[in-house]
């Protein structure tokens, strides 16, 4: 087993996000509650800190990407996006979930794609 260099965020979804997700009109499959969306969470690498502040700044300096990116894993229509997505309403759309320990039991090399 091997230590990764870095810290890892789990980004989950709360109520505000599955209310927005069950009133968009094109959307086939409605998720009914939070614990639904909350089952395969988005995983984001963070750099190695030494305190959990300076993860939860990190975080608050890439909230709008992360945001973008979980709506659009449910809506690809900008247009019914929240217009005013600050990181207030991040937070209350998202739980974040910082963790110090990343352990990688393989030894055979890490692919990335470019998202």
């Amino acid at each position: 087993m091997y230590l990764i260099n870095r810290w890892v965020a789990i980004v989950k979804p709360k109520q505000p996000l599955v209310d927005w997700l069950n009133d968009l009109p094109d959307l086939e499959e409605k998720p009914a509650t939070p614990e639904e969306v909350r089952q395969d969470c988005t995983a984001i690498l963070l750099p190695d800190f030494t305190e959990l502040d300076e993860g939860r700044e990190f975080i608050k300096k890439i909230y709008e990407g992360l945001f973008n990116l979980e709506l659009s894993a449910w809506c690809e229509d900008q247009e019914a996006w929240p217009q005013n997505r600050d990181y207030v309403l991040f937070r209350q759309w998202f739980d974040v979930e910082i963790h110090s320990m990343v352990i990688d039991p393989f030894e055979d090399a890490i692919e990335k794609e470019k998202i």
